[in-house]
C-alpha cells in the first residue's frame, strides 16, 4: 500500500525495540512495557522485523 502513495518519500519504523514504560500497567498484557517494537526486550526479532527487513530489500534507493 505504502508504494502506491506517490506522496510518501520514506519510513522508519515507530520503535525499534520494546521498553519498559511507567504508563503501560495492564497486567497480565502489557505488565509496565511498551511492546510494539520490532525487537523484543530480549533481543528477538519479531514477525514485523523480517517483513520490514524484506521490504527495504526488495526497494531501489
Amino acid at each position: 500500500m505504502i508504494d502506491q502513495m506517490s506522496f510518501v518519500r520514506g519510513l522508519s519504523p515507530w520503535i525499534l525495540k520494546d521498553f519498559r514504560s511507567p504508563r503501560r500497567p495492564l497486567p497480565g498484557i502489557q505488565d509496565f512495557w511498551n511492546r510494539k517494537g520490532l525487537i523484543s526486550d530480549k533481543g528477538i526479532k519479531k514477525q514485523a522485523w523480517y517483513l520490514l527487513k524484506d521490504y527495504y530489500a526488495k526497494k531501489s534507493f
